[in-house]
């Protein structure tokens, strides 16, 4: 099954949100003011750290399923796919790589644990509106 996202309206704009802050989790916000921001990709040790210390099982783990992206447009449901077996089949070999298979509740957990936040709508835009890559 593929799902291609094409977002037009208000209401799909949520919907956007959360799949940025679900499929890439790399941006985290340190309680600090404006000019403090740290900014960190949540790493697959990081991650492994807080679901060894508190046994959270992602919600692709449960599902037994995640949703993989295929290309620029496309993205395929992938039975096994998780945090630690992000295409499904192989597992990560680096565990600085940032980690990705993760929900938005995954995210919230992680954030409730670290006494870290995601980042607004504001903050992110203000972060990639002038990215020329």
């Amino acid at each position: 099954m593929n799902i291609n996202l094409i977002i037009y309206n208000s209401f799909s704009i949520n919907i956007k949100l959360k799949i940025w802050n679900c499929l890439f989790f790399l941006l985290l916000f340190s309680s600090c003011n404006e000019k403090e921001i740290n900014l960190k990709a949540v790493s697959y040790t990081q991650f492994e750290l807080f679901v060894n210390e508190t046994q959270y099982i992602t919600d692709a783990e449960k599902y037994g399923w995640s949703i993989v992206q295929i290309d620029v447009y496309n993205f395929k449901k992938k039975k096994n796919a998780n945090w630690k077996t992000p295409d499904g089949v192989n597992k990560v070999h680096s565990g600085e790589l940032p980690v990705t298979q993760v929900s938005y509740n995954d995210a919230l957990a992680y954030c409730k644990w670290a006494k870290k936040r995601l980042p607004s709508y504001n903050e992110y835009w203000e972060l990639v509106k002038n990215d020329t890559r």
